[in-house]
């Protein structure tokens, strides 16, 4: 708790502010004097006390390190960036399956966590290694911007989250089914049971809006146009010989 209260932007000593040129300028200097250091930026960032040691660090690895380059990534640069990881995701998953098959059933769960935290770990510092002159931490944060793009991520998880969610009934089962396939396989009559029962909507209700959906003229009958009025009237002795009663009907169009 103490080294975070005072390594971190707890301590009201650090400020957060945006680094000034004559600041940057002082870290370069800096980083020129002590390249022969063990650890030259630790003795950079005693020159600025106001700063905590981290974000010297953050500052000069991500912005002023002339070792890795600022510029934008290139068409080349994401396609092998693409294929790097899918192929660390690939050696990872074949890691993953070994250790699920030679841990005993106890140990499993902790098994399968620990050897995907350790392996991926790996493997970005193993990508990095094949883009010297980008910084590790811009290569993830370029990999998720193109990732949604690229699909990776649903190719990767498809398949586990349709045998895990498509067997279950009702809308999470219809998303399931579309993951992977993109077109619902269930006629309309299942889909109106799944919405039915797990919704808990009206059937009858809801087949009569799903039939009359994409359809105005369907919406409005010519019945609907026109108020019917009843009227009743006693015919005088002298017309009718009963006091019956007739029912004349009255159509009024809007």
């Amino acid at each position: 708790i103490l080294f975070r209260l005072n390594g971190t932007l707890l301590n009201p000593n650090y400020r957060n502010e945006i680094w000034s040129q004559d600041e940057e300028k002082k870290l370069v200097l800096c980083m020129k004097a002590y390249r022969d250091n063990v650890s030259p930026i630790v003795k950079a960032g005693n020159h600025f006390p106001d700063r905590a040691s981290k974000y010297v660090s953050v500052k000069w690895n991500r912005s002023l390190n002339p070792k890795y380059t600022t510029r934008r990534f290139t068409p080349s640069e994401d396609a092998a960036l693409l294929q790097a990881v899918q192929k660390a995701i690939s050696s990872s998953d074949d890691d993953h399956h070994d250790s699920i098959s030679t841990g005993d059933n106890n140990d499993k769960s902790d098994n399968i966590s620990a050897t995907m935290t350790s392996s991926m770990t790996g493997k970005w510092m193993s990508i990095a290694k094949q883009f010297p002159n980008r910084e590790p931490r811009v290569l993830q944060n370029r990999w998720l911007d193109i990732v949604s793009d690229k699909n990776v991520l649903r190719k990767k998880f498809s398949d586990d989250f349709k045998a895990n969610f498509a067997a279950r009934k009702g809308v999470i089962g219809k998303i399931a089914a579309k993951t992977t396939t993109g077109v619902d396989e269930d006629n309309d009559e299942d889909d109106e049971n799944a919405v039915g029962s797990d919704l808990g909507f009206n059937r009858r209700k809801y087949s009569r809006r799903r039939a009359t959906k994409g359809h105005a003229s369907a919406l409005l009958s010519p019945d609907d146009l026109m108020v019917r009025v009843k009227k009743r009237r006693k015919v005088c002795d002298e017309q009718q010989p009963s006091n019956r009663e007739i029912t004349t009907t009255t159509v009024v169009h809007f």
